[in-house]
């Protein structure tokens, strides 16, 4: 249907949307498959833009006397932003504060 097309386009541009209640609506499975498609590629996106945040932050976090101090990292992560994710501020604070317990875990 016209909605379902629109709907599947809209997807492909805001890719923040990762899930979406399809149980209620009269929509033929064709158009159900493609709009599950796009919502398991916004959550793969989401998953993987949170991932390498975190790797980057561990690997900044484990040098940190080399560019800047932990203060200026945890503003400059305040402003990366990616679809469905506002800010990167409080994962990199836990970062940065916890480097000692997460090295230890990773071990």
């Amino acid at each position: 249907s016209e909605g379902c097309k629109w709907l599947s386009e809209g997807l492909q541009i805001n890719q923040s949307l990762t899930s979406l209640d399809l149980s209620n609506n009269p929509i033929s499975s064709t158009d159900i498959e493609q709009i599950k498609q796009h919502l398991s590629k916004n959550n793969q996106l989401w998953r993987s833009n949170m991932t390498n945040m975190i790797i980057i932050g561990i690997n900044i976090a484990r040098g940190r006397g080399l560019l800047f101090p932990v203060e200026i990292w945890i503003l400059i992560f305040k402003f990366v932003n990616f679809p469905g994710i506002s800010s990167f501020e409080t994962i990199s604070n836990t970062i940065f504060t916890n480097i000692k317990k997460i090295d230890q875990n990773l071990k």
